[in-house]
């Protein structure tokens, strides 16, 4: 009963990050609701990619990848997911020309990342009556798919994701206490960000920094930790860097909308352009979901690119979701593709993979 609790719960905690815009345009420019509730004062300017890009599936929702609420790339290009299911719940390898197969057999999984020399780590959330989770536990996984448990040494409230630093040292993000907590290989626990119980969104050193709901965590190859904080009820969100003397700097702020929930879904970090070529600086790709229409029944998806100069690129129009009477998502041109709630997101040199909650399936953006 408790497993299925923790299936129930994962929609429930990405509604927590549900983003709307006010209008489906077919070119590719920035929405009027996009114009409207970013932090316009941070952009120094916004543009459309040069190049085209093609959305593919690569497994569908007709082959039982229920739910998939976490992905990721390991160091070999190899991409892995976390199906939600009663017949097999567990982590799934993706195959590079679609499909998947089953890795490791485990319940109750909300994040999976790829750690060194072949290894995979995951988080567990326990949930109690009432949707509470309780507790959380991180478990290593070797190339021999043998288990442990990390240990941690202070109970932590409501972990929602987590990254793996370059030593290998654990950060987890605590949103019931608005801190980042770091556990590093020799399992020594700290305060990476933030302060109990405290919110805010306070840019600046460790000890004078905030977060307020940091939901999820991304190592970029710039060395930095980079962190989706807020919510829709938290007045906005926003994309933060933390550098590993804590310091932490807001490169972008999606502000709070009341009527239309707007919110990003999804974040991963890449030194790509919007052109997908190579940078020298690390660089952001979004995706902003939400509803519109009186009672906040159609959805909509957007994906952006955000660069470290901050010139905001809208990738596609902003396309609604299925409908009872259309209810698949479409492959094509990002400016035509669709997208069900795309929940997580990991970028390799092969292409932006995104993991469709509501889609069942996973599905590949590629330049072409």
């Amino acid at each position: 009963m408790k497993n299925l609790i923790v299936r129930m719960a994962l929609p429930c905690l990405v509604l927590s990050a549900l983003a709307t815009l006010n209008s489906c345009k077919k070119e590719s420019q920035l929405s009027e609701g996009i114009q409207q509730n970013v932090n316009d004062s941070a952009l120094l300017a916004t543009s459309t990619p040069t190049v085209s890009y093609t959305v593919s599936t690569l497994v569908a929702r007709s082959q039982d990848l229920k739910s998939p609420n976490s992905i990721c790339s390991a160091s070999d290009g190899t991409v892995y997911s976390v199906k939600s299911s009663i017949n097999y719940p567990g982590i799934v390898k993706i195959g590079t020309d679609g499909g998947y197969t089953k890795y490791l057999d485990y319940d109750g999984i909300i994040s999976v990342k790829a750690g060194a020399n072949g290894s995979l780590y995951f988080l567990k959330n326990y949930v109690i009556n009432n949707f509470v989770l309780d507790s959380f536990n991180v478990f290593k996984v070797d190339r021999n798919k043998k288990v442990t448990m990390i240990p941690v040494q202070e109970k932590l409230s409501h972990v929602s994701d987590f990254a793996i630093g370059p030593d290998s040292s654990l950060y987890l993000s605590e949103i019931d206490n608005c801190r980042i907590i770091k556990i590093t290989k020799e399992g020594v626990q700290s305060v990476f960000g933030g302060k109990k119980g405290v919110k805010g969104y306070a840019d600046g050193p460790r000890g004078i920094s905030h977060f307020t709901y940091p939901t999820q965590l991304k190592f970029g190859e710039d060395g930095n930790l980079w962190v989706l904080d807020g919510a829709v009820y938290h007045f906005g969100q926003r994309i933060r860097k933390v550098s590993m003397d804590g310091a932490v700097t807001t490169l972008f702020t999606l502000k709070y909308n009341f009527q239309q929930y707007n919110s990003i879904s999804a974040f991963a970090v890449t030194k790509r352009d919007k052109n997908f070529n190579l940078t020298p600086n690390q660089n952001v790709f979004f995706f902003v979901r939400g509803f519109t229409g009186a009672d906040k029944t159609v959805q909509y998806n957007q994906l952006f690119h955000l660069s470290n100069t901050k010139v905001l690129t809208s990738m596609g129009p902003n396309l609604p979701e299925g409908t009872n009477a259309d209810p698949f998502e479409h492959d094509g041109s990002l400016q035509v593709a669709t997208f069900n709630l795309p929940y997580a997101m990991t970028i390799n040199p092969k292409g932006i993979f995104v993991a469709d909650f509501y889609g069942n399936s996973i599905r590949k953006i590629e330049r072409q």
